[in-house]
């Protein structure tokens, strides 16, 4: 079960967390008379973590408030916590888009597709 800062937004449907990338910052530089380039490596800027799910709720109300909880979230930092168990400490969402189209199914449930966003700030990466 997928949980943001310890509460389970994400269980009503499929979800899937991936670390996009841990990111270092290079300093480049050019000398004359010199073929190439100079790299001096900076150290490690953090990473950023992609979620791709969708929310179901038995009705519009019920997947209004789900999206509304999970917006009311973003700019705020925690613990991010995958299906699999695994713990993204230091995480800030810093975007969360959900798709143009919602849709129900025959039984009455309703879907929204997202793709959420996190920061994770460097302390936090081990």
């Amino acid at each position: 079960m997928a949980t943001f800062k310890g509460v389970d937004y994400f269980s009503s449907g499929p979800t899937r967390v991936v670390p996009v990338e841990t990111r270092a910052d290079i300093s480049s530089r050019r000398f004359p008379g010199l073929d190439g380039e100079y790299q001096m490596n900076m150290g490690r800027r953090g990473g950023t973590i992609r979620q791709e799910g969708t929310l179901i709720s038995s009705s519009a109300a019920g997947l209004k408030t789900l999206v509304n909880a999970l917006r009311a979230q973003v700019g705020t930092r925690g613990t991010l916590v995958d299906d699999l168990g695994f713990s993204y400490a230091g995480c800030t969402l810093s975007s969360v888009r959900f798709s143009a189209e919602r849709r129900v199914d025959t039984q009455g449930n309703h879907y929204a597709d997202y793709v959420a966003e996190y920061l994770q700030a460097l302390s936090s990466i081990a």
